[in-house]
């Protein structure tokens, strides 16, 4: 289980970042803007949303707020995820660590 720090996500928002994340290569951008979709849908067919997170619009499309501040802060042992830094690139991808076994 991760360790909740005042930079930890909210527990839905966690298990659906960590679902999203499975077998998938996303990087930072994608992983922010993602939970909206997940919520915008899940309001239209179950009624309401299901992250527990705060979308805020941006200059470039609506970002999950709470998850691009984790993402902007994760370190080893604060966090089930890891910011990699794409070769010749400024592009950063989301890994999952180990912790996250079990959390989706």
């Amino acid at each position: 289980m991760a360790i909740k720090t005042k930079h930890s996500l909210p527990r839905r928002l966690e298990a659906v970042m960590v679902r999203l994340c499975r077998g998938v290569r996303l990087n930072k951008t994608q992983a922010v803007k993602l939970p909206y979709l997940v919520d915008v849908l899940a309001t239209r067919h179950l009624g309401k949303a299901i992250t527990e997170g705060r979308h805020e619009a941006w200059d470039h499309g609506v970002v999950t707020k709470q998850a691009w501040r984790h993402l902007d802060r994760c370190e080893t042992g604060d966090s089930v995820f890891r910011l990699k830094t794409v070769r010749h690139s400024e592009e950063k991808r989301v890994e999952l660590l180990p912790a996250a076994k079990g959390l989706d």
